[in-house]
């Protein structure tokens, strides 16, 4: 099967379609999530927020040899679907909380810190997921367009927020994204299963056992020397570490002028989807017209220079004229920039 560029080979077509579906799900599932998050941040008080930053950063540092541990002591073919289980499951839960008590702080705070963390670990099991069931040849032909259903699930996902919340409201969503969660997880099994009907998939030699029926070898430590060894991982791990930090900052600011500007939480809400929304259409435009462009022209070292210089410009513009425009101008411009020219994932 010939598609434009894209060579797809007779028995590619479900796995593709299927890993397409998944990655379109999960995103769809999750930015209906975030900015339901983000209100949830405002809900629980602005001074609190560093605390549930910090929160985060403790459970995501707990969980991971945790992770790491289950990852190598399960099959993954039985530890996948698992994990996608328990965080539909965990969103029913806060659903019923919700319905009983939605104004309830504490409910807010926990939720705010288990979004932040489970699209850690989700996307990281996806792409994972993804390399055990296509081969580096494959992934080279493929890979874009699995890819591209994560983007359109990105933009459908604050779509169905801005439509559905004037007439099921909040906390309604979440069953909603429960539902794309699952889909998700029945795209795992379909995947499974096409993966097993293979008579001789080209990422699975015939002398070595099926990868879904072993269990990995995961040490979630081990890359700590290999960057203390490194003085260019150092470099990234701290180039990283500030953007991040700068990234941090201007999410408080984003915080404390919703509330000025939105004092219900619906409209609050909506606020926080559009600017989604907002950044997903500006980093896809941004990928597809001017990356290549700006790489070509600056080369890595002047395009890893160019976002903190604009971070830096952002934050001026926003000291001088701290009001709702100048945000959500920085905001998207700052997300959709790292989104489209910094090289690495992000979720923030």
């Amino acid at each position: 099967m010939n598609l434009g560029f894209l060579q797809v080979k007779p028995n590619e077509g479900r796995g593709m379609t299927l890993a397409f579906l998944y990655f379109f799900f999960l995103m769809c599932s999750y930015y209906i999530l975030r900015p339901i998050r983000d209100e949830m941040g405002v809900t629980s008080g602005l001074k609190n927020l560093p605390w549930l930053f910090t929160g985060t950063f403790v459970v995501i540092f707990t969980l991971s040899p945790v992770f790491a541990l289950l990852m190598s002591r399960f099959k993954r073919k039985i530890f996948i679907p698992l994990i996608y289980y328990l965080v539909t499951a965990s969103l029913l839960l806060f659903y019923i909380l919700f319905e009983i008590d939605s104004h309830n702080v504490f409910f807010a705070r926990i939720f705010f810190v288990w979004i932040s963390v489970y699209v850690m670990f989700v996307v990281s099991v996806f792409w994972s997921f993804m390399l055990d069931l296509f081969s580096g040849e494959q992934a080279k032909r493929l890979f874009g367009v699995i890819a591209a259903g994560g983007s359109c699930g990105a933009l459908i996902g604050p779509t169905i927020n801005i439509v559905a919340i004037p007439y099921i409201g909040v906390t309604n969503l979440l069953l909603v994204s429960a539902s794309l969660l699952f889909f998700a997880t029945m795209c795992i099994h379909g995947l499974l299963h096409w993966h097993a009907s293979l008579p001789n998939p080209e990422n699975q030699p015939q002398h070595t056992p099926n990868k879904f029926d072993t269990m990995l070898d995961a040490n979630v430590f081990s890359i700590y020397p290999i960057i203390r060894r490194s003085t260019y991982l150092m470099g990234v791990v701290l180039f990283i570490f500030l953007l991040t930090v700068a990234a941090t900052f201007l999410y408080f600011e984003q915080a404390a002028i919703a509330k000025h500007y939105f004092p219900a939480r619906p409209d609050r809400t909506l606020f926080f989807t559009r600017i989604d929304l907002w950044t997903n259409l500006a980093s896809l435009t941004l990928q597809l017209l001017v990356t290549a462009n700006v790489i070509r022209w600056l080369k890595l070292s002047g395009l890893l220079l160019l976002m903190p210089f604009l971070l830096g410009l952002g934050f001026l513009w926003l000291g001088f004229a701290p009001i709702l425009l100048v945000l959500v101008v920085v905001q998207v411009l700052r997300r959709a920039g790292e989104y489209a020219f910094i090289p690495k994932k992000n979720t923030k």
